[in-house]
């Protein structure tokens, strides 16, 4: 059962489907299962047919031929686990199952038995847990050997229908029925049992596996249209880019002639050699020199003239 943990997990389950709740459990494990039916020298059942599987996965290698016979421990686990062949799947394990459990109690029942007991007990107390303790084991023990397993023993399947629900298969138990056998067999209280805590299967929500599928899904489609999105304002971008690339590239072309121009000046200044400034300095004297005559004759003119002015005025 693998803990604890799921022990209270199924007393819990139980009694929703019982309608009480469970005292005590044992559990034993396979190991022992075989271990009890080699001390117990087999167990002789009619198998009703012949079964033939092989799961390497599980080591489990299942070859029994149809008829009366008498199975050892490694036979009879193949036997209650076989499943492959029934045409009712699970429901005729269930029964083959219950067929070697009655088989089981008959030869347990036998006087034979009784001296095999102390190492059938060694054999599920190693192999065992339980709740219960010595004692209890001992006082149930004691009532088992008095039962008369041919007409004592009582099995019941629970009844219901296989159906599936969102992709699953589910063995859903009828409610009316149930209580009938829960009542005739089971109840340890005086009072009926008139309500159990079923779950209805069609209220069962879809499982998580398949709404993870649908998200990824969604999430799939909205992320190609994403993309076309992005793939579109890439190119949009890429246009953008490409005329202002353009355009950055002319400013650059202008910033760069701007500084070769600053930079051809500067070298200009710093490399000119003093004879070339020399001569920039003669040319600005002879030009100087040119303009000062015109304005010197432009004055001798004036002159001239303000004397001209003056003769003739003395000749009047």
């Amino acid at each position: 059962m693998g803990g604890k943990g799921n022990i209270d997990q199924l007393k819990t389950e139980i009694r929703y489907l019982m309608g009480f709740e469970v005292d005590n459990y044992i559990v034993v494990n396979l190991d022992a299962f075989e271990e009890i039916i080699d001390a117990l020298g087999g167990v002789k059942i009619d198998v009703q047919r012949d079964m033939h599987y092989e799961d390497p996965y599980q080591d489990l290698y299942i070859h029994i031929e149809k008829g009366e016979q008498i199975l050892n421990g490694e036979e009879a686990i193949g036997f209650v686990r076989y499943r492959k062949g029934y045409a009712e799947g699970d429901l005729g394990r269930v029964k083959a199952q219950q067929q070697f459990i009655e088989a089981l109690a008959k030869q347990v029942a036998t006087p034979a038995t009784v001296g095999k007991l102390p190492k059938l007990s060694s054999i599920i107390l190693e192999n065992m847990t339980t709740d219960l303790t010595t004692g209890e084991l001992i006082w149930f023990g004691t009532k088992a050997l008095e039962l008369n397993m041919a007409e004592d023993l009582t099995m019941h399947i629970l009844p219901g229908e296989a159906r599936t629900v969102n992709g699953l298969s589910y063995y859903v138990p009828k409610k009316k029925e149930l209580l009938e056998i829960v009542n005739n067999h089971f109840n340890p209280y005086p009072n009926m049992i008139t309500q159990l805590n079923v779950i209805d299967v069609a209220t069962i929500p879809q499982p998580v596996e398949k709404v993870e599928e649908e998200v990824v899904e969604e999430v799939v489609t909205e992320g190609e249209v994403l993309e076309g999105e992005a793939s579109e304002t890439l190119e949009d971008e890429a246009g953008e880019n490409g005329v202002i690339n353009e355009a950055t590239n002319t400013e650059n072309e202008n910033v760069v002639s701007d500084e070769n121009t600053e930079g051809s000046n500067e070298v200009l200044t710093e490399e000119t050699p003093a004879e070339v400034q020399g001569e920039t300095a003669e040319e600005i004297t002879e030009e100087t020199t040119e303009d000062n005559a015109e304005d010197n004759a432009e004055e001798i003119n004036t002159e001239e003239t303000n004397t001209g002015e003056t003769n003739t005025g003395e000749e009047e």
